[in-house]
């Protein structure tokens, strides 16, 4: 009797964990999203608790994600069809072809990657800003139709040729550097190209830089050969600045704990400057560009700050305040850049930098 109890015992252990772990494949199999890593993601951006199961709802409610580190799978991303900024950074991710049903995509960012094919990309007429930085990618034809696409960088890959980019009228600043490319033939035509970054670039033509019309500034190698010092001089005739460090650079951002996509930064006389309005769309202030004086009013709660381009009067609350520097339209992003230790400390949050990673962290 003992030895039947013993069996019987030993048989519902079974079958209970038999049925436990029957549950738990079934509930991974139901999962939409199934990368814990961007569940995790997905689950921050949108405030929901970590025992909450994301519905294709919850992906429909998506407009940015920040995926970093272990993600090795974007399955289930295909229902986040408003999502307009999407940042991979340091994934095991080689196939973003879920996000070919993605078309409000706007601004890309996929760095440090197994990305090499782009095709997923094709057509997405609505992403103005792509960085592709270091992943394995050779063949840029996707991006070919996205005519309207106007910061670019696809740095460190493997790519010979930038054809497929020539009839992207609307580019003002690309990135090519750390790339065999042979030819800059194909950036000839691009009406609107105004910077160019190329460090590690041995093209063949490089005298071509002197074709590109609207061309003001150009990036390489802190070792200037012969051919590269000859061409800086008549680049510089043509008043174009020939640099070693890089204008206005992408830097990480995280706002209370949280990590937000890229932000560009750019220094000035030892003062630095973000990028308004994407600042601006994270944080929810309210601009409003005077033309008539070119001024931009800052909303924020029950702050409210004035601006003028090129002008260091500023004013907090209606309170005239002096700025070190002023705030100015940059040439190449065409956007405003303003002090960013004004606007946070304005703003009452506080600001922290971390150069060695790249990072500004911001409590508000």
């Amino acid at each position: 009797m003992h030895m039947k109890k013993v069996i019987l015992l030993a048989l519902f252990i079974s079958l209970w964990a038999s049925l436990v772990t029957n549950e738990k494949e079934a509930i991974a199999a139901n999962k939409i999203i199934k990368d814990p890593v961007i569940e995790e993601s997905i689950k921050k951006e949108l405030e929901l608790d970590s025992s909450y199961e994301i519905t294709k709802t919850d992906l429909e409610r998506l407009t940015k994600l920040w995926i970093e580190d272990n993600a090795q799978s974007l399955e289930g991303l295909e229902y986040a069809i408003n999502l307009k900024s999407l940042a991979i950074n340091y994934a095991r991710i080689s196939d973003i072809s879920t996000l070919a049903s993605l078309n409000k995509l706007y601004d890309v960012y996929i760095d440090h990657t197994q990305v090499k094919d782009l095709s997923p990309l094709s057509g997405k007429t609505s992403i103005e800003w792509l960085m592709l930085d270091s992943n394995e990618i050779e063949d840029i034809k996707p991006l070919a139709t996205l005519e309207n696409l106007r910061y670019l960088t696809i740095e460190d890959n493997h790519i010979t040729d930038l054809t497929p980019l020539e009839n992207l009228k609307q580019l003002y600043l690309i990135s090519i550097k750390y790339n065999p490319i042979k030819s800059l033939n194909s950036l000839l035509g691009m009406p609107h190209l105004q910077a160019i970054y190329m460090t590690g670039v041995e093209a063949d033509d490089l005298d071509k830089l002197l074709d590109i019309q609207k061309l003001r500034y150009v990036q390489w190698s802190k070792e200037l050969t012969e051919q590269h010092a000859n061409l800086a001089a008549r680049l510089i005739e043509k008043e174009v600045e020939v640099a070693e460090e890089s204008k206005p650079r992408p830097v990480r951002v995280i706002i209370n704990n949280r990590e937000i996509l890229p932000i560009s930064i750019s220094s000035k006389n030892g003062t630095t400057f973000i990028q308004l309005r994407k600042i601006s769309e994270v944080l929810h202030l309210n601009l409003e560009w005077k033309e008539s004086t070119r001024s931009i009013m800052i909303t924020k709660d029950k702050n409210q700050l004035e601006l003028t381009v090129d002008s260091k009067s500023a004013y907090i609350n209606n309170k005239i305040v002096e700025l070190n520097e002023p705030p100015f339209i940059d040439e190449m992003y065409q956007e405003a850049f303003v002090p960013i230790r004004f606007l946070f400390e304005a703003l009452n949050a506080s600001i922290q930098w971390n150069h060695e990673r790249n990072l500004i962290n911001i409590t508000y």
